[in-house]
């Protein structure tokens, strides 16, 4: 089975760039294109593929071609348990939380949603509100909100290109400025909004209910083991002139973040900055040419 490429699905947010989306995706839009989901299966959304006629949700109905892409793990899932997007920002994202597991059953009957930034791009006045300066209770919590005054409470810490932020259900979050952000989560879009200058719905109970006193810290790395957690695996490599790769029987997905090459198993197949591709868990090896900058989740 080759390696499959995904589309791209495009959602217009307040905050997009069309100039950000040209720059790291080769795509023009005249619209305001502020997310670029790279694979997602659930009940709104389906990925395609641009050399396979079937999508993600033919493929998990087939238990026997779902084992052959995914592996055994996910023959009894109804959806792809992680997002992967990459978001596309030029202005301000809401102060916001996401539940974990326990609050989103509570509340929506949902999985909650655990995540990581890697940043790929963040000008000199990027900053992001991580988590909290000071342990506080909900009570406190709510009475700030209440009071317009919880900006004052929040870490806020400039955030360069580089930079990996991984961020816990239950952490208040939100980031200002310019940035391209790759994006990886658990497979849920529960967001309960505490403030947002573009006036959408907030959800501050449910969000103070969400919250957790998480320490949130940023780090920089390079190259290699970016995160590690139960619920996914985010590398960066970078290959001058070719690399081997074995699956070991699990599949894996490529985003390029920079540079051209091939993918070459039984075929040759070109990959270039801003595709991301599926590679199946029954291709036993595979070789990545060129001059590249890769994510690779697992």
């Amino acid at each position: 089975m080759k390696p499959l490429i995904l589309k791209p699905i495009y959602k217009e947010k307040p905050w997009g760039n069309e100039k950000l989306l040209q720059q790291f995706k080769g795509v023009e839009k005249n619209n305001k294109i502020g997310e670029s989901w790279e694979i997602i299966l659930d009940e709104n959304s389906i990925s395609n593929f641009k050399n396979l006629t079937i999508n993600m949700r033919d493929i998990f109905l087939n238990k026997k071609l779902c084992e052959k892409v995914f592996g055994n793990k996910y023959t009894n899932y109804k959806r792809f348990p992680i997002l992967i997007k990459t978001l596309f920002i030029n202005g301000k994202i809401s102060l916001q939380v996401h539940p974990d597991n326990k609050c989103a059953k509570k509340y929506e009957n949902d999985y909650g949603k655990n995540e990581t930034w890697y940043v790929l791009y963040a000008d000199n006045n990027t900053y992001a509100n991580i988590g909290l300066k000071n342990i506080l209770s909900k009570k406190k919590l709510q009475g700030l909100i209440d009071k317009n005054m919880i900006i004052n409470y929040l870490n806020n810490k400039k955030i360069k290109t580089g930079d990996i932020i991984n961020i816990p259900a239950g952490t208040i979050h939100s980031v200002s400025g310019k940035a391209v952000l790759y994006e990886i989560q658990q497979n849920s879009n529960t967001t309960y909004r505490i403030c947002d200058s573009n006036k959408r719905d907030l959800n501050i109970e449910k969000a103070v209910n969400a919250f957790k006193n998480n320490y949130i810290k940023v780090r920089h790395k390079e190259n290699g083991t970016l995160i590690k957690t139960k619920y996914f695996k985010l590398k960066k490599i970078k290959i001058i002139n070719k690399k081997q790769f074995k699956t070991y029987g699990k599949f894996a997905v490529i985003t390029v973040i920079n540079g051209v090459g091939n993918i070459i198993s039984d075929q040759n197949i070109k990959i270039q900055k801003g595709m991301t591709i599926l590679i199946p868990a029954c291709l036993s090896s595979y070789i990545i040419s060129g001059n590249l900058e890769l994510l690779i989740t697992k």
